[in-house]
């Protein structure tokens, strides 16, 4: 996992074949845990399956479409399940060398496919920033069942720092969705980060009375 600043993670390294690997069949265990406690308290899951930098690392693309697979083999008969997240944020996670042709054809004839080929019974989303998405992964030729934002008050230094201004910016995301999404959607997150929390210049921070003041406007 790449050093991110103040923050880092451990990971497991998945070996080829993936069907095989004893790591990735102990989690899909643990996963099955889950959903059965999601489904005994009545919750619909929405399961997050993405990889971090899809078009970053050699054979990426190859790997990613092998996994879903599983998954989707693996889960199509699961009733708890309302669907996968096979992407989170990408415009933020993966390098911006990419043209809207070669997005398009990866989403449609890889991702979006192999998974509902292998589970035609869930739906398949992508979890987006806003606007800035649309330089590279534009809503508008992804194909996917619905999409996912993720819409936060970012604020520059130009602007107040407010909370009126922080709301007022995620309506005007939401407006902007609202206009030029060509699926259904729903927020997937927001909120402003707890003055102990903050990881990265740009967004809004208070305390956690502000969290809910900003959560109940919104």
């Amino acid at each position: 996992w790449p050093d991110q600043g103040p923050y880092s993670k451990d990971v497991v390294q998945l070996r080829r074949h993936y069907d095989q690997d004893s790591f990735l069949q102990r989690y899909l265990t643990l996963l099955d845990l889950v959903l059965e406690r999601a489904e005994r308290a009545d919750i619909d899951v929405l399961l997050d399956v993405s990889v971090f930098g899809i078009y970053n690392f050699p054979g990426t693309v190859d790997d990613f479409d092998d996994l879903l697979n599983i998954y989707g083999n693996h889960f199509s008969s699961n009733k708890t399940l309302m669907g996968y997240v096979i992407i989170q944020e990408p415009a933020y996670t993966d390098l911006a060398d990419h043209v809207k042709s070669d997005i398009c054809e990866k989403v449609d004839e890889h991702f979006y496919f192999t998974i509902k080929r292998a589970d035609p019974n869930h739906l398949v989303t992508i979890g987006m920033i806003d606007v800035q998405d649309v330089v590279e992964w534009d809503p508008a030729i992804l194909k996917v069942d619905f999409l996912m934002p993720h819409v936060y008050p970012f604020w520059r230094n130009y602007e107040h720092l407010n909370m009126t201004d922080g709301i007022d910016r995620v309506l005007g995301k939401l407006y902007w969705i609202s206009k030029n999404y060509p699926v259904p959607w729903f927020i997937g997150e927001t909120n402003i980060l707890a003055s102990n929390t903050a990881i990265e210049p740009g967004q809004m921070q208070g305390t956690e009375t502000q969290q809910k003041e900003f959560v109940d406007a919104f």
